[in-house]
């Protein structure tokens, strides 16, 4: 069975994705400056804080959008944060991307086209 959505709700779930993936970006970071200034430094605690306020704006609006949206839709588009953390490791941190990175990305991307029946 085909579910299918409309474009906004399917905007909406990518921007939510989105913020949730700078999440990860700020936990790396964190992560950095922790072994750089230490765990009780200001840096870090500042970071430590934004990451913990962008989790819950995305908690908080997940769940708004869930209340409207089918789950099978909202969870698979959930999926595109790989696509985001790839994005991110190459623009932002200078990491490599394989073939088989590519290839993830491009399975996810049709299962979500598959499952929100959108051809």
């Amino acid at each position: 069975m085909k579910h299918k959505i409309d474009i906004k709700k399917i905007i909406m779930l990518q921007v939510i994705v989105f913020i949730y993936s700078i999440g990860s970006v700020l936990s790396k970071v964190a992560s950095s400056q922790m072994k750089e200034s230490g765990i009780f430094s200001f840096q870090f605690i500042g970071l430590l804080f934004c990451m913990i306020m962008i989790l819950a704006f995305y908690a908080l609006f997940w769940q708004k959008l869930l209340k409207t949206t089918d789950l099978t839709i909202a969870y698979a588009n959930k999926g595109m944060v790989l696509f985001w953390s790839l994005l991110w490791s190459v623009l932002l941190f200078h990491e490599a991307v394989t073939i088989f990175n590519v290839l993830g990305i491009v399975l996810i991307i049709i299962g979500i086209l598959v499952v929100t029946g959108n051809d």
